[in-house]
């Protein structure tokens, strides 16, 4: 309800609001999170169950989901996942690069004669 008092607007809350319980403490930021990201690290939401729980599935290899992404992301030239529900995607090792341009499942060893810079998936 919206009252005018000496010039001044105010909003009164109707009784019903007014007198609700309120749980408090108020929820962390944890909670809160799991609110907006219910699946844990390395698997996606896959719709819902009939009581209202989500449905997780795990992120393929070569793709990963950290805390606070939507979706599988693929992992980057130099880096990998090799098992499905990845948090995140490994470092390739010295002397090798990763198999694929993106969403890499392995590394592969760099051919003789040739660098693989950290971070590049393609010898030069």
């Amino acid at each position: 309800t919206t009252q005018i008092l000496n010039g001044s607007v105010g909003v009164v809350a109707p009784v019903e609001v007014a007198t609700m319980n309120l749980d408090y403490p108020m929820p962390t930021w944890a909670e809160k999170a799991l609110l907006l990201y219910p699946c844990p690290q390395g698997t996606v939401e896959d719709g819902f169950a009939p009581d209202g729980s989500v449905f997780c599935s795990a992120c393929d290899a070569g793709r990963y989901r950290d805390s606070f992404a939507l979706s599988c992301s693929p992992c980057g030239p130099g880096r990998f996942a090799d098992n499905p529900g990845s948090a995140v995607c490994q470092k390739c090792p010295p002397t090798t690069r990763s198999a694929d341009q993106s969403a890499s499942r392995s590394c592969i060893q760099c051919p003789a004669g040739t660098l693989c810079p950290s971070g590049t998936s393609m010898p030069l």
